[in-house]
């Protein structure tokens, strides 16, 4: 392949260039990624053998079975597919995608499965904008089968949209498999999530007590 054509006065490079400059500056593809945490915490050991004694203790204390033992996150959701690698100094540990945050081509969905592998519905679906108007189709059309949208300014989770989460999946969900396993009113069921502020507000950890849920 020709390295560079001037035509009209528009240079045109080629494969071939662009391989030679690449290896000249010592250039390398790298997948891109988002997280960009450094190091795990120093008292990580800790905080997971601590996470393990309380997961067992309440399990072997309330006598929870698989079914109302419950793993919950949020994650996001692309609308709009960006690029994957970036061209970087060789060795670079981290590669920052280009343009996060600085366009609307994500949602969030808030997912949640059963120990015994089932999945928790409805599902979540966070738009970002301050009303229904950033639902699909302007609001007017109905979210599929076993989720439901709601918005935020951000798209992402707040505590008010994490307790409505609660109201319509969590809570119906426990009250079902009780009454489906043959369990008494008052068995416990077990939430695990990660720290987001949302998800551990004054109003959210009462609202789980009150509903027999540990978090």
């Amino acid at each position: 392949a020709t390295l560079a054509k001037f035509n009209d006065g528009i240079i045109t490079f080629g494969d071939s260039w662009a391989q030679r400059f690449w290896n000249r500056h010592k250039l390398c593809s790298r997948v891109v990624t988002t997280k960009m945490r450094e190091t795990i915490p120093a008292n990580f050991d800790m905080l997971k053998e601590k996470y393990i004694m309380l997961y067992a203790y309440f399990v072997q204390k309330h006598n929870i079975p698989r079914e109302l033992i419950l793993g919950c996150d949020e994650t996001a959701v692309q609308l709009v597919p960006t690029i994957k690698k970036l061209r970087c100094k060789k060795g670079t540990r981290r590669v920052r995608v280009q343009g996060v945050g600085k366009e609307k081509s994500q949602i969030t969905c808030g997912i949640c499965v059963a120990g015994d592998g089932s999945l928790v519905t409805p599902v979540q679906l966070i738009f970002g904008g301050k009303t229904k108007l950033s639902h699909p189709n302007k609001g007017k059309t109905d979210p599929p089968e076993g989720m439901y949208y709601t918005h935020t300014s951000s798209h992402w989770q707040t505590p008010e949209t994490y307790l409505k989460f609660l109201e319509l999946a969590i809570v119906p969900y426990r009250l079902h498999k009780i009454g489906e396993l043959g369990l008494k009113d008052d068995q416990w069921m077990l939430l695990r999530h990660d720290l987001h502020y949302s998800h551990k507000t004054s109003e959210i950890c009462k609202y789980l007590m009150d509903n027999h849920i540990i978090p």
